[in-house]
Parts: structure tokens; C-alpha cells; sequence
């Protein structure tokens, strides 16, 4: 064999420019230190089928300094792709034009803390993609690739691969009528043995993701749908990753239907949608881009964004304020693009738009059993200030609605505001702020609102703990967070001293993500607080005095009982207590009586497995209970 190729790198942490140089690679002699494998594993080893979503990175400056190790170079920082959406995917592959890419570090465990499975991707293109492969299409070299692949993603902690060959292949004249020639059979052969070998190593949830480009008979040509074409590829692998021309519904029908006949479901086969709407894609791409993402959605196939830096490089460029404006792009995408071009008449269409507030992708449970313990203060891995790690990334909130200041859409600032504040110390930390204004609209007293933040599926018993900053002793009364079960049962973590409902109540919540969602009805609950006790933080910019940490143990009322959203309740608590709510059409909302300003600053979230005998021995001790009145309790419904 030839000698190993041994090339420095100056910045990236792993890279092959050729699949030859996979073959002859020999940690030994690699001048990349080898012990960068991701400390945070995937946490579920199951591998659902469900509807996904795939976000396929793919930015100018890939294994940047500021991807790779973290930098305070705040040009270096600016230049970064900024993502803290995790809870509207479910698969991130680290996409570059290198021949063979591994995913940083950084970028694996800041996936892995969200339950997303990080990808790293092979792409073959144009004649040095072609001479490459040609060089390893032989019968042995094809299974050892499959294995230094496999190898490569157990190595690093990652799980799977997505294989994109836009190169035609040499087929001679005498196997160009076959079904299908002997090079194809060599690539399919590759394609199996790695999503074997890849499952053995890794676990069942490592995927092999067929990129849409190579044929069965060896030529480079966008079937943009499931055919005959590249049925082969789509048995071999995991899954099929369409080309983006796909252009109507009816082909991706289509292709769902073909799917089934191969006894396979339709979420194996990803949608491609290039957000800079390159193509024949519905809606053109941009802030149009739920165009095509609710047609690919409604067949039931999943969906694969492409290119999502478009945020920072065209979006961000047409907002004012530099420092944050790669940030509210992305937010302007994924969470407001929907409504960016509606125009409403008055002031009440306005709060009550916002309110029926619908994202671009359907939020997921990014919480599970399987990964606890939480202990997050909300970092998203980067800071104004200059800072970039994503090594350091803490687990993110489902929902962020944040306030956007847009001259693409009317702006509401009296509506209640959640943003996130850092720490000016230089270190990772910092918080939530929840402003509410009080009245929310002409001639309306709305006291108490009830914020999503976090879609978990959590066995109960549940120990939940949190630190809140507030300005007064009345602001502790009027905070609390808020847990909504299976059971309908909405129990509200409030401080110690609380008032319970002195009748039976049941509020409306509206958690369903369409715009005609019903609410349901929920059990109201009282949960007082095992301990509550002031700590000192090192926060130079807060009022240590004022920082509580409250701590509860939350039972279920059966052994089956799963907690699914945790909420931000703010608001006149004891109105809430005493008074029913009054309209039935609020998303997220609980109406009162009441007209009061209130700012809190959630800094911490910690959630924790506990046995029953535990709680009940420490509910025992503190004199911690749940308070309410006394309701009939089915799974399902109040």
C-alpha cells in the first residue's frame, strides 16, 4: 500500500480531502490529538419512528477556531453559526465541501443535551469526487471504508453519517444495460455495510442518510422523489435524503406511497428544503420557507432544511444592531416567520395573534427520563461580550418567545417580554427575564400568564428545583412555575404561604400547537416548596440578597402519571385562586382579577429523578403539600 498521507491541519479538529486518505489514516501518526471524543453520549438508544426534522449545516467558514475550541475573539465569535432552536429538530449534520467530515466536539455534545443525533457527512462532488471514489471501488477496499467510518463515528461519539455522491460513475459499455452495474453494486455494498457496522458500534439509533443524487445505473441525476432510480440506495440505508426540486405535493405522495410497497414508513424518507429556496420549492425559500415545510410535513415524510445559515448571511445583513442581529434573525425564522406577514387592525388582533402564537416546526419533547439529571442555567453557548464554546452549551428552552424589534411586523412592547440576559462576569451564566406589564390590552385585566418554556415526558415522582431573582417580597408571591401532567393536572410551584383554591377549579391551557388547537381543561394545584432559601451567587450585576432557590418534590396521583410541560406562571397567584377563569381562547393563559406589574429573573432549572419513599419522607419533614380541592383524577382528562 502507499505510504500514509500525514497533512497538518491548523484548525480542524478532523477532515479527509479523499476517501484514500480514510484508508491509509493511522492515529498513530495524525497530527490531530485523538482525544476528542464527546463527553455527553446520546441519550436514547431507541430509535422511534416518527416524523423528523434534519437541519443540515452547511456555512462559509466550517472547523472555524471558534467551532472547534471555543474563542473570545469577538470577530471570530461573529462569524460563528449561532443555533439554539434544538427543540425543532431532530437530526444535525455537520455539513462541509471537505471529502470526509467529522463533527466538532463542541457541536456533538451541544446536540446530545437536546436528545438530536449529530451526523457528520462524506460528499463526493465534481472530477476530484469521482477520481476518488474510482480509486476505492474494489470489493475490499469498499468494507474497510464502511468499517473506518463506523470506526471514526464511535470514536468521536457521534451517530451516523450522511453520504452525498454527486459524481457520475465509470461504467464500461458492457455493463451499462445491466440493472445494476458492478460499481453501483460496490457503492450499495458500502452503503449496508456501513448502517451495519455503524448500529454495532454506536447503538440502534446510528443512522446512514442516502443523500439523492447517484442513480442505480451509475449517473449523476436529481430524482427530487422515490422511484426506481434510487430505491436500491433507500433499502441499504437508513434513510433517503430528497433533492429539494421536488416542486408539488403529488410527488412526494408519491414517494410515500412507494415507501409503504417497500414496507418501510414514511419518515425514512427526508424532504429536502434549501432555505435559499434554490429549486422549483414552494414558497421560494427565506421567511417563506413553512410553505413548503407544511406541505412536506403533511405527507407524513420527514424534512430536511438546507443551508440554514441564510440567517446570518442574508436575513441578519437588514437588521439594525450588529451585535445581536445574527441572533433575532434565526429567531425571526424559526419561531415568527409565519406571521411576519400579517397586518392586523387594532390593538386586540395584535395580543391575541401573539398569543396564538405558531412556530415553523412543531416543538418536540426535548426532555426525557433518559436524561436526567437537568441542571441548566440556560446558556446557549455563546455571549455578547466576544465569547464563543459550545462545548459549554446548556440545555436550551422548548419555546422562546422572545420580543423582536422588526420592521417587517408591527411590535407590541407592553406584551409580555422573555428574554435572556447574560452575565457581564465573563462566565457562562446568566438568565431569563420575565416582564409582565399587567394590562395586556384596552379595557382588559389579564393577571396571571401561564409562559410555555419546556416540553419534557417525565415519570413521576419529580424533584424540581429552580432560583428566581425578584425585586420585592411581593414579586416572590406572584411567581411560579408551573407543571401540566397527562392527568390534566396543572400544579403551580409556587413560594411558601400560598392560598389553595378554596373550591374545585379547572383552568383552560391551550397547548396544542394549531391556531384552532381546543384548550384543555386542567386540574388547578398549589405546591408548596420542600425548602426555599437565599443564596449567595457570583453575579456581579444582581442583588444576591434577592436570589431564592426553591425546591419541591412533585408526585403523581398513579403509577403511570408523566409530567409533559413545564410552565412560567406569573401573575396575582391568589386571584387566580379564587376566581375562574374567563375566556376559554387564551393559548397558554389563565385569566384573573387583577392589575399588577411583575419582573422576575429565572437563573436555574434543575430536574432530578426521586424515589416515592424519598418524596414522602421529605414532603414528611418539611411539611411540603399539595393543595387543592379534591377532583375526581382520569389519565387524559379533569
Amino acid at each position: 500500500m502507499d505510504e500514509p498521507i500525514v497533512r497538518e491541519r491548523a484548525q480542524a479538529p478532523w477532515y479527509f480531502d479523499s476517501l484514500r486518505e480514510l484508508l491509509h489514516w493511522d492515529e498513530a501518526t495524525c497530527l490531530v490529538p485523538t482525544d476528542r471524543r464527546s463527553r455527553v453520549p446520546f441519550p436514547d438508544q431507541s430509535s422511534p419512528q416518527r416524523q423528523r426534522v434534519l437541519l443540515c449545516h452547511d456555512v462559509p467558514l466550517p472547523y472555524s477556531a471558534a467551532e472547534c475550541v471555543g474563542t473570545r475573539n469577538a470577530a471570530e465569535s461573529e462569524l460563528a453559526y449561532r443555533f439554539r432552536e434544538w427543540s425543532f429538530i431532530d437530526d444535525f449534520v455537520y455539513f462541509t465541501h471537505h471529502c470526509v467530515s467529522v463533527p466538532p466536539t463542541a457541536w456533538i455534545e451541544a446536540a446530545h443535551r437536546h436528545g438530536v443525533r449529530c451526523l457528520g457527512s462524506c460528499v463526493l462532488e465534481h472530477a476530484t469526487g469521482r477520481a476518488t471514489l474510482q480509486q476505492v471501488l474494489n470489493l475490499r477496499s469498499v468494507f474497510f471504508l464502511a468499517y473506518r467510518l463506523a470506526c471514526l463515528a464511535e470514536r468521536f461519539n457521534f451517530d451516523g453519517w450522511l453520504l452525498n455522491f454527486e459524481v457520475d460513475l465509470e461504467v464500461d459499455s458492457a455493463s451499462r444495460n445491466a440493472t445494476t452495474p458492478p460499481a453501483v453494486q460496490l457503492v450499495l455494498a458500502l452503503v449496508s455495510s456501513l448502517r451495519e457496522q455503524i448500529q454495532k458500534r454506536v447503538g440502534a439509533h446510528a443512522t446512514v442518510i442516502w443523500y439523492d443524487a447517484l442513480t442505480s445505473q451509475g449517473r449523476l441525476a436529481h430524482q427530487s422523489m422515490l422511484n426506481e432510480q434510487n430505491a436500491a440506495f433507500f433499502r441499504a440505508a437508513s434513510g433517503l435524503y430528497l433533492d429539494y426540486s421536488w416542486g408539488s405535493v403529488e410527488a412526494l405522495q408519491e414517494s410515500v406511497r412507494k415507501a409503504s410497497i417497500m414496507n418501510r414508513s414514511a419518515a425514512d424518507i427526508y424532504v429536502g428544503i434549501d432555505i435559499y429556496g434554490r429549486g422549483r420549492m414552494p414558497g421560494g425559500g427565506g421567511h417563506r420557507t413553512f410553505k413548503a415545510f407544511d406541505l412536506a410535513w403533511s405527507t407524513g415524510a420527514s424534512v430536511a432544511f438546507f443551508a440554514p445559515a441564510w440567517t446570518m448571511q442574508v436575513a441578519a445583513q437588514r437588521l439594525p444592531d450588529a451585535d445581536t442581529r445574527n441572533e433575532r434573525s434565526a429567531q425571526l425564522f424559526w419561531l415568527y416567520q409565519r406571521h411576519l406577514e400579517k397586518h392586523y387592525e387594532n390593538w386586540d388582533e395584535i395580543i391575541w395573534a401573539w398569543k396564538r402564537f405558531r412556530h415553523l416546526c412543531p416543538p418536540r419533547v426535548l426532555v426525557t427520563d433518559s436524561l436526567l439529571p437537568v441542571d441548566t442555567t440556560f446558556w446557549p453557548g455563546w455571549s455578547r461580550y466576544g465569547a464563543f464554546d459550545l462545548r459549554q452549551t446548556q440545555l436550551q428552552p422548548s419555546f422562546l418567545r422572545e420580543w423582536i424589534a422588526s420592521q417587517n411586523a408591527l411590535c407590541d412592547t407592553e406584551r409580555v417580554l422573555m428574554y435572556w440576559l447574560e452575565s457581564d462576569s465573563g462566565t457562562p451564566t446568566g438568565w431569563y427575564r420575565i416582564e409582565f406589564p399587567g394590562v395586556l390590552g384596552r379595557g382588559r385585566l389579564e393577571a396571571v400568564v401561564a409562559l410555555r418554556f419546556l416540553r419534557v415526558q417525565l415519570k413521576l415522582p419529580l424533584r424540581i428545583s429552580y432560583h428566581i431573582r425578584v425585586e420585592t417580597a411581593r414579586e416572590r408571591q406572584r411567581w411560579g412555575l408551573g407543571l401540566v401532567t397527562d392527568y390534566n393536572r396543572f400544579v403551580i410551584m409556587a413560594c411558601s404561604g400560598g392560598t389553595a383554591p378554596s373550591a374545585p377549579l379547572r383552568v383552560p391551557l391551550v397547548l396544542g400547537e394549531e391556531p384552532a388547537s381546543a384548550p384543555e381543561f386542567c386540574a388547578l394545584y398549589f405546591q408548596e416548596p420542600m425548602t426555599s432559601t437565599f443564596e449567595q451567587r457570583p453575579h456581579a450585576s444582581l442583588n444576591d440578597d434577592n436570589i431564592e432557590e426553591r425546591i419541591y418534590c412533585i408526585e403523581g396521583v398513579a403509577a403511570d402519571e408523566q409530567a409533559r410541560e413545564i410552565l412560567l406562571v406569573v401573575g396575582d397567584l391568589t386571584a387566580l385562586a379564587y376566581s375562574s377563569p374567563r375566556r376559554l381562547d387564551a393559548t397558554g393563559l389563565t385569566v384573573a382579577l387583577a392589575n399588577q406589574q411583575s419582573k422576575v429573573d429565572l437563573l436555574r432549572l434543575t430536574l432530578d429523578r426521586i424515589s416515592a419513599g424519598d418524596c414522602e419522607r421529605a414532603s414528611h419533614d418539611s411539611d411540603g403539600a399539595i393543595r387543592a380541592a379534591t377532583l375526581p383524577m382520569h389519565k387524559g382528562a379533569a
